[in-house]
């Protein structure tokens, strides 16, 4: 699971290629912020509900590259949606992080206005990535993703379709050149999970 988690932070960065604010709702064990930590942000703001997760990546420094004393690294304590309802900032990159739409109220954040708030947050360029849990139902995936190309008309999926990209209408083009995404990542993304197998799964699909 850390390759995930490190991949949804690089993905969007390094498709983007000129990143300098980001922000990533849910924080966790830190890994996805981490790994975002990697590129040369000047912002790196983190919304997470639950407090106690501070505490928890506190435990996992060597996970997430003890992220939260890197200077960049903002924590805001509230809700990720209710938090791009109110503020006016813009983003390089958004990330969602892995929710899983089964628990308690977290269908909100794969909702087509959840995704509408996020692209209108987005800076001119800007790109956006979520995680689809691809266990689920054929028929409650394709909901999942329909709402959010609702929103980015221009998605491409990745990794078997476990994670959706897609930026504003002003975002470059995603139909990239994307072997060099692929280099820039496998190092971080397949640490101890063996990175030819990272680099045969990390494609557009």
């Amino acid at each position: 699971m850390l390759s995930v988690h490190r991949a949804l932070a690089h993905l969007p960065l390094v498709l983007h290629t000129n990143a300098r604010r980001m922000l990533i709702i849910g924080l966790g064990s830190g890994t996805t912020p981490g790994a975002a930590s990697l590129h040369s942000l000047e912002t790196l703001r983190v919304v997470e509900l639950s407090p106690s997760m501070l505490d928890a990546a506190a435990l996992f420094v060597s996970g997430n590259y003890d992220v939260l004393a890197d200077g960049r690294a903002e924590v805001i304590l509230g809700d990720g949606r209710q938090y791009l309802q109110l503020t006016s900032e813009r983003y390089d990159g958004i990330e969602s992080d892995v929710f899983k739409p089964r628990i308690a109220y977290s269908g909100y954040l794969y909702s087509a206005d959840f995704y509408e708030l996020a692209r209108d947050r987005l800076a001119p360029g800007g790109v956006m990535a979520q995680w689809l849990d691809t266990s689920l139902p054929e028929d409650l995936y394709k909901i999942h993703l329909r709402s959010f190309i609702a929103a980015f008309p221009n998605t491409t999926l990745w990794m078997d379709g476990q994670f959706a990209v897609g930026g504003g209408p002003d975002a470059p083009g995603l139909e990239i050149d994307w072997r060099p995404a692929i280099a820039a990542v496998v190092d971080d993304v397949g640490r101890g999970t063996g990175a030819a197998r990272v680099a045969g799964r990390f494609h557009r699909t």
